[in-house]
């Protein structure tokens, strides 16, 4: 029972056929988009007597088939009312100044953004955007992607096409994503969507920037492979695909850094335990954790394949840690996943790592 001098508050739901009535309502309003799904949730702002104001929150996915993971286009406050037997809007008041309404996704991507919809991904570019840039990154996407998702998808996970923002600043990708971007960075996964920063992606080496793009695809594919491991697993299998896709266009690898440290004895399991984050500042020093998380991964590959790999996920995962695992959580995961203690693992990978920074 609620505690004494505690309020009880009532939550209405919608009236009967609100959130078909919102759904017609939104699939018209949103078909520039060309949306595949569209999905609305409802929750109730006001009600006078036959009428109801509710927050309409929609989010669609893009492209044909399954599309993409749904973006959200915002929120839009609508006024149902019946008219000619059912319940139909009646009025939007979400430019009336009534309400303010934070504007995301898609919705925050500047007026004539344009949004190229390939048969295998979906780029959503701002108008300055060349049409090479957008069209070399959906180029790669398709090209990369099938072959993503069939190495590192569970069993039972349905794929979705690529989704990639091209935006000119993290300022306007924040606002689409709603999270705050990593300033540093030139790319960006969050929730199953690609952010590119356009100008600076562009200006980067043609095989470097679409390795970069790969790095993030590789995130898509494998978030629930490696969801609650450790960070050098996460950022260490998109590294591993980086570094693939730059040997595949005949590319050299910068090796020698990671082999440098390696030798002067790099502290690879410290670097193995945190589950956000590594406990390092710099470039030099977090290039050097995702080098380290791609070598060992690699380890874990050649010793026991893809499903190695698996094994290495579920193993973390078990262990349920929110914070830093322990050497022995470490080790165990380990051992499940490819028989062997990390220490061996870890020698081997730098081995590989020495032998290729010359």
């Amino acid at each position: 029972m609620p505690a004494p001098g505690a309020q009880t508050v009532r939550v209405e739901s919608p009236f009967a056929g609100a959130h078909s009535a919102a759904l017609r309502y939104m699939r018209r309003r949103e078909a520039r988009f060309h949306p595949s799904r569209v999905r609305v949730e409802l929750s109730v702002m006001s009600r006078k007597g036959r009428t109801e104001t509710v927050l309409a929150s929609t989010s669609v996915s893009l492209g044909g088939g399954h599309g993409t993971v749904f973006v959200d286009v915002g929120r839009r406050a609508l006024v149902l009312a019946r008219r000619g037997g059912r319940l139909r809007v009646v009025a939007d008041l979400t430019r009336s100044g009534r309400y303010s309404l934070a504007t995301e996704g898609l919705t925050a991507m500047p007026g004539r953004s344009r949004i190229v919809v390939g048969r295998r991904a979906v780029v959503v570019a701002e108008p300055d955007v060349p049409a090479g840039s957008r069209a070399e990154v959906a180029r790669v996407a398709g090209a990369v992607m099938p072959g993503l998702n069939a190495r590192y998808l569970l069993p039972g996970q349905r794929s979705h096409l690529p989704l990639i923002f091209m935006t000119d600043s993290w300022s306007t990708a924040e606002r689409v994503a709603g999270v705050e971007m990593p300033q540093e960075a030139i790319g960006a996964e969050y929730d199953g969507i690609v952010y590119l920063r356009a100008g600076e992606w562009a200006g980067e080496d043609e095989v470097e920037r679409d390795a970069l793009l790969v790095h993030e695809l590789t995130h898509v594919a494998s978030a629930a492979l490696v969801a609650g491991g450790p960070l050098s697993l996460v950022e260490g299998v998109a590294r591993y695909e980086e570094q693939r896709y730059v040997a595949s266009r005949g590319v050299r690898w910068p090796y020698r850094y990671i082999a440098a440290a390696y030798r002067a004895g790099y502290p690879s399991l410290e670097r193995w335990r945190w589950s956000h984050g590594w406990g390092v500042h710099g470039t030099l020093p977090t290039w050097l954790a995702y080098e380290d998380g791609a070598a060992i991964v690699a380890a874990v590959i050649r010793d026991g394949g893809d499903a190695g790999l698996r094994r290495l996920g579920a193993a973390f995962r078990r262990e349920g840690v929110a914070g830093l695992f322990t050497p022995n959580q470490v080790g165990r995961a380990f051992r499940t996943a490819v028989g062997r203690p990390f220490a061996a693992v870890a020698a081997q990978g730098r081995a590989a790592m020495i032998a290729a920074g010359g």
